[in-house]
């Protein structure tokens, strides 16, 4: 296939996949600023074609690579300071295993911030799927939640983070879309050089980039902030062109202990004063809890005290269950499979043992597995602030009074269970090591 007919493959996918159901544009605010390509079409040995000819049957092929691109989507809500340690002290792990197999490999991060009409701009600062690449300490700010009462800058930050501005300064870099070289919104290695000053280690960088802080709109949109990341990557306009390789293993890692909140901005009212508040856990309050996250996108089935399942469902702005995707208050998970099966579809073309890795580290059993209750008679402040019981839940060494609780991950269950069944991980717990070394496998078993 000629490489402008792959441009237009994956392009028609991204448009697809941003149209379903959507009502608004790429940015989920009405704008179609974004407009998804795929670069400059060449997929191969860089010789302008897509690989190597089977002699004139038309069809090609591609030489594997040993290549991956991960992007880390960070809940940086008022509540996940421990785990954002948890987080960067893991990074050691993935990096080794990716290392040991000659991976040349790209590390973006975003946050779960893309706004909410409760986190204009100017109260929280959405990342809205940006590429967020500078040191911690250079936003200890970030680290601060609720007028100070809570400031993690010291344990989040300060204590993981040993390198300084020089030691972390990006060097210019260029990528298959654009040969100028330049500074990049992301960490990366290829064919053993990475774009940090000589000498810095990868994973004592990553301590310091990881870490998101916790001011960020606390209605998170996992899956909105994701699609935001992987579309801003297409366009030549924005700083992450070109994150993305085509022939590439994809792995997208959520940390959060939130259910997602991706909602579709046609339907803003259903968090205001004035509007619908069928999803609230009570109509008469003042201002809607996260509750309303998980009541407009959730359904669960069986005995409450130990739910038979709970699934993601399109419900609409009455609360009515079972809509069309056009209807649903939250943004529909066709938008978000659709865009992944088409970067899946594109690179299996090039290799068939491409696979989309979706991990998520959430409120899940230590084992991977979920669990759903309604606790409003042994937990009711939970309830009420959240819509359903907590998934898992350990001792916080650092606030023993308040133990490390996490909502379970519904609608992003069912993504990762679309691409990469077995990688859903357990937030409550206080090491990551395994969780990133099961990515890494995942990801280098396809090499």
């Amino acid at each position: 296939m000629l490489a402008s007919a792959w441009s237009r493959c994956l392009t028609s996918f991204l448009l697809a996949a941003s149209v379903v159901g959507c009502g608004t544009g790429f940015y989920g605010d009405g704008t179609t600023s974004l407009g998804p390509t795929i670069g400059d079409g060449d997929f191969g040995d860089g010789d302008g074609d897509t690989g190597d000819s089977d002699g004139g049957t038309g069809t090609t092929t591609a030489a594997p690579t040993r290549s991956v691109d991960v992007l880390f989507v960070v809940d940086n809500s008022g509540s996940m300071g421990e785990e954002q340690i948890s987080l960067a002290l893991a990074a050691d792990v993935l990096i080794a295993e990716l290392e040991a197999a000659d991976a040349d490999y790209r590390i973006g991060v975003t946050t779960t911030d893309s706004g909410n009409p409760w986190c204009p701009s100017g109260t929280t600062t959405p990342e809205a799927g940006n590429l967020v690449l500078s040191s911690c300490k250079s936003r200890l700010g970030d680290f601060v939640f609720n007028n100070g009462e809570v400031d993690v800058g010291d344990i989040a930050c300060n204590d993981i983070c040993l390198l300084d501005n020089t030691e972390l300064q990006i060097q210019p870099t260029t990528t298959d879309v654009d040969p100028v070289a330049s500074p990049r919104p992301w960490v990366q290695s290829i064919d053993g050089q990475t774009n940090l000053p000589p000498g810095t280690n990868v994973a004592e960088a990553l301590r310091c980039f990881l870490p998101q802080g916790i001011n960020g709109c606390g209605f998170e949109s996992q899956l909105e902030s994701m699609y935001l990341a992987l579309i801003r990557a297409q366009s030549a306009d924005e700083a992450s062109y070109g994150f993305t390789r085509p022939d590439a293993v994809l792995a997208v890692v959520f940390l959060t202990d939130e259910a997602d909140c991706s909602y579709n901005t046609s339907f803003a009212e259903i968090f205001e004063q004035d509007g619908n508040k069928v999803f609230w856990s009570d109509p008469t309050d003042s201002f809607p809890t996260s509750a309303v996250c998980w009541n407009a996108g959730v359904r669960c089935t069986g005995d409450p005290s130990n739910y038979t399942s709970c699934d993601p469902i399109n419900k609409d702005v009455n609360g009515q269950e079972g809509v069309s995707d056009a209807n649903a208050v939250l943004h529909p998970l066709s938008r978000y499979i659709g865009l992944l099966d088409g970067f899946q579809q594109v690179k299996q073309a090039l290799d068939p043992n491409r696979e989309i890795v979706v991990a998520v580290i959430g409120g899940v059993q230590s084992d991977g597995t979920p669990f759903y209750a309604d606790v409003g008679g042994t937990e009711p402040q939970f309830q009420y602030t959240f819509g359903i019981g907590p998934g898992c839940e350990a001792a916080n060494p650092n606030d023993p009074g308040s133990p490390t609780q996490a909502v379970p991950p519904v609608r992003m269950r069912e993504v990762s269970d679309t691409f990469s069944p077995g990688s859903l991980y357990s937030i409550c717990d206080s090491n990551y090591a395994s969780p990133m070394s099961e990515v890494a496998q995942k990801i280098v078993a396809q090499f």
